[in-house]
């Protein structure tokens, strides 16, 4: 088991023993106070394994980062990018879309529905 492995147990292990030590010092129930750890285990492990997940993406990711720059290749701040290019349209295309078809989609007015609806159904 690698030492990452261990953070959110040693987390956990620092809450709980504050946990008691301020419950022992203000004279909680016992029933309370385990009631308390349990609410607090199961926070700290949920926010120790987040943390300790966190910290190992940004030390793998300064490690590709360095790997990278020693071969001379660039990193960029915002990771991979889609770059998916749309050519526009020109009037010619754009008249040449039959709007009318029936499986097509058709943008109609709210206001006009009730005649779109009686047209269609003669």
């Amino acid at each position: 088991m690698r030492i990452s492995d261990f953070i959110p147990i040693l987390i956990v292990i620092t809450a709980l023993i504050v946990t008691v030590t301020l419950g022992i010092c203000n004279n909680i129930d016992f029933s309370e106070l385990m009631i308390r750890c349990m609410a607090v285990t199961i926070v700290f492990g949920i926010f120790g394994s987040l943390i300790t997940k966190t910290v190992l993406n940004l030390i793998e990711y300064y490690r590709v980062s360095i790997h990278i720059q020693d071969k001379g290749g660039t990193v960029s701040a915002t990771g991979s990018k889609l770059d998916i290019k749309v050519p526009p349209l020109d009037d010619e295309a754009l008249e040449a879309i039959d709007y009318d078809s029936d499986n097509e989609f058709i943008e109609v007015n709210p206001a006009d529905l009730s005649k779109y609806i009686n047209s269609n159904t003669d």
